[in-house]
């Protein structure tokens, strides 16, 4: 799917009066006339346009629903679909989406939520993030203990201790999964893990490596996907893969993408991947744009077969996908 863009302009009144606008809001960042006719000859536009779209949609007092200017793309490839290629749930409503105000969950209440997840026939329950605390870990436990049919899983960053913490969690279960994750991002290494690039992926080889000692359904994700280098992405995969990641998830850790553009990174990242066919891969799309949904099917449309999604789209920021 992509943006309809000539639908998009006509709503605010044409060219004219959308640029007349956009100088109104923002006069020293307003897009020309000749920008906007640019938008519609390309049949896009850059994503901080977009914003700005959207905050003189919400100035005027009609915000926009970007879906609404959604239209399939023809041209786009389509898999077909199949029991044995089938799109597996990944839900995390007990981690990502406790992370909404007002959503903290009991051990208790995340046990029954965990019971009718199993009843609907979901097929991973993201149960919490182990290492976070002693709660955390004690209710991934017990959840461990009384789920027999969903796989259950555990949240753990690319260090030791949390692998461990996040494998001791999910023993119990039957079917058990460690999710180990780090950031991939340019502004992330540098600025919030302080890391060079080789020493991220040895860490992420690590943490997967150490997961493998509990399991041997391994997923890692490259938090921050979205703003991370293409060519970093592919080395990082290729070498958790090797290490025995068997689910590979590509998050838009900001909300920052819209279909058009998620399909072609996704899908590039797949082809970049010389041991992708190993693995199951999956994403997991923040609604900060209010395109966590459309975002996510455009991603089964390039190869995904795991979407991770939230109970009523529960999750940090404007939410989560939701079934």
């Amino acid at each position: 799917m992509q943006l309809d863009i000539d639908r998009l302009v006509a709503y605010f009144g044409g060219v004219n009066a959308l640029a007349e606008a956009l100088k109104q809001h923002d006069p020293e960042n307003a897009a020309t006339t000749a920008a906007i006719y640019k938008w519609r000859t390309r049949g896009s536009l850059p994503l901080a346009q977009l914003q700005k779209l959207t905050a003189l949609a919400e100035a005027q007092g009609r915000p926009l629903d970007l879906n609404a200017f959604l239209q399939k793309n023809e041209s786009l490839e389509r898999t077909e679909m199949t029991q044995t290629n089938r799109v597996i749930i990944f839900d995390t409503t007990m981690r990502d989406g406790e992370q909404s105000p007002g959503a903290s969950m009991t051990k208790e209440e995340k046990i029954r939520i965990a019971r009718q997840l199993e009843k609907m026939g979901v097929d991973v329950i993201e149960a919490g993030f182990a290492a976070a605390s002693p709660g955390d870990f004690e209710s991934v436990n017990a959840i461990a203990k009384i789920i027999t049919k969903s796989t259950v899983c555990s949240l753990a960053r690319a260090v030791e201790n949390d692998v461990r913490k996040a494998g001791e969690a999910v023993s119990p279960a039957p079917n058990k999964r460690i999710h180990t994750f780090i950031a991939t991002s340019p502004i992330h290494m540098e600025h919030k893990l302080k890391m060079k690039p080789q020493q991220v992926i040895d860490a992420a080889v690590k943490a997967v490596k150490i997961a493998k000692e509990y399991t041997d359904d391994v997923e890692f994700s490259a938090e921050d996907a979205v703003r991370s280098d293409l060519d970093f992405l592919a080395k990082i995969f290729t070498a958790v893969i090797e290490a025995g990641a068997t689910t590979i998830n590509i998050p838009d850790t900001v909300g920052y993408s819209i279909p058009s553009v998620w399909y072609e990174r996704i899908s590039n990242i797949i082809k970049s991947v010389p041991n992708g066919d190993k693995v199951v891969w999956s994403t997991h799309c923040h609604n900060d744009l209010g395109m966590a949904v459309a975002n996510s099917l455009a991603a089964v449309q390039a190869g995904v077969r795991q979407v991770e999604c939230t109970i009523n789209g529960l999750g940090e920021r404007a939410g989560q996908c939701q079934p």
